[in-house]
């Protein structure tokens, strides 16, 4: 249910704003992968360089193993990082992430697959089930139950920007903004959409929303108000919104009959316009942004090649950092992009972790973690507190590796 954009609805979208074609301009400017800058459309805000005054590659561990913690078919992490909630048989544990016994263990109220966590509470829901309407709120301090009834199909959840409050997307064609949790649903706001939502990912200003039926991509407010809608023409496109703090925003985009092509797209928050494009292609496609530079961040891995996978990474202004580093000896795997970015955190084949700056060289030697096997990893395995402190990696099936940052004293 996730869409994403063809060239011509950018230029079709610049155009219905008065802005003339011929100000789209297209430009081989990275090998093995190629930019497009839409001239004429600037950044929002300043645009990063990369950093001068970076970490010492001095080979101290950046990262320190906390615990290992087992997992059931669905789980989150608070943002914060201090709690991990699952759902197992039809049960929800609530562990705190760095120590102590599990907080609660106990049966759900309602029928529920899915779940997110916020700084305060769990939420537990059905989707995409029109007799499951109504989400379970754990209070994890009190351990008490309330519910919220819906009275729609819920089709995705996801915690809003504060940490406290949530997004959903209803089969009601709603996408809607509960800033409290609470039976009363006291403050919620929504919004119809023409198409039903799919994906959905918190920024500052509000919301951006991928919707199918019709395709597109649409911006809300925090109170529920229209920023911006972009159509899709080509229904049979996947994407992903990546949202930073520092504002930069970038949508992933494949198409279903060619997975191994990839396309991000940075965009103004504000209006949706397009800013500059990349493309790269691949067997496994990694991305991710630093959420305070908005830095972005690529491994494109390719078996059949001489070089298995290799690294890029890109300034917000799309200008290039790391034009893809990899060798035999060396076939990164992105995890996560954090401090600035002047930390990117890969796999490195079997050998274990290692943390990079953003001018590719090695700032801490491997590390070892168990259970860990590259290759049979799922797609959204690896997931950072929102300061950064905090590294979630799901190495298998059922069980979550916890890792705090490390700093020089």
């Amino acid at each position: 249910m996730m869409t994403a954009f063809t060239r011509t609805s950018w230029i079709k979208w610049l155009q219905t704003r008065g802005l003339p074609a011929a100000l789209i301009a297209v430009g081989l400017l990275v090998g093995c992968g190629c930019q497009r800058n839409a001239v004429g459309v600037e950044p929002v805000g300043p645009a990063s360089v990369a950093a001068t005054d970076g970490e010492r590659a001095d080979g101290r561990p950046r990262w320190k193993s906390i615990r290992t913690l087992v997992v059931g078919d669905v789980w989150a992490a608070s943002p914060d990082g201090r709690y991990v909630a699952t759902i197992d048989e039809m049960r929800l544990r609530v562990t705190s992430a760095l120590a102590g016994p599990v907080l609660h263990h106990v049966a759900l109220p309602i029928a529920a697959n899915d779940l997110v966590v916020t700084r305060t509470n769990v939420v537990c829901y059905k989707r995409l089930d029109p007799a499951s309407t109504q989400i379970a709120i754990l209070d994890i301090k009190s351990g008490k139950w309330t519910r919220i009834e819906t009275n729609a199909s819920i089709w995705t959840v996801t915690v809003d920007n504060s940490g406290d409050g949530i997004w959903m997307s209803c089969g009601d064609h709603t996408v809607r903004h509960y800033p409290k949790l609470d039976m009363s649903a006291n403050g919620m706001t929504k919004i119809v959409l023409t198409g039903y939502g799919g994906t959905l990912s918190a920024d500052q200003r509000g919301c951006i929303v991928t919707e199918a039926l019709p395709a597109g991509i649409t911006a809300i407010s925090n109170e529920a108000v229209l920023r911006w809608h972009i159509e899709e023409e080509n229904p049979k496109r996947l994407s992903r919104v990546m949202v930073t703090r520092a504002g930069a925003t970038y949508i992933d985009s494949t198409e279903r009959s060619k997975p191994e092509s990839h396309t991000i797209t940075s965009i103004s928050p504000v209006t949706g316009a397009p800013i500059w494009e990349i493309q790269h292609s691949g067997n496994r496609i990694n991305a991710a942004a630093d959420q305070r530079s908005g830095m972005l961040a690529v491994s494109v891995g390719t078996p059949t090649a001489r070089v298995t996978s290799k690294l890029y990474a890109y300034n917000r202004d799309g200008s290039s950092i790391m034009d893809g580093r990899g060798s035999g000896y060396f076939t990164p795997l992105l995890v996560g992009v954090s401090e600035n970015g002047h930390r990117i955190t890969v796999f490195d084949g079997h050998r274990g972790l290692t943390t990079l700056s953003d001018s590719g060289s090695t700032l801490a030697r491997r590390m070892q973690l168990p259970s860990i096997n590259p290759e049979q990893l799922r797609g959204n395995f690896a997931r950072l507190s929102s300061d950064d402190h905090y590294l979630f990696i799901q190495a298998t099936s059922n069980q979550v590796h916890i890792l705090e940052a490390l700093y020089e004293e």
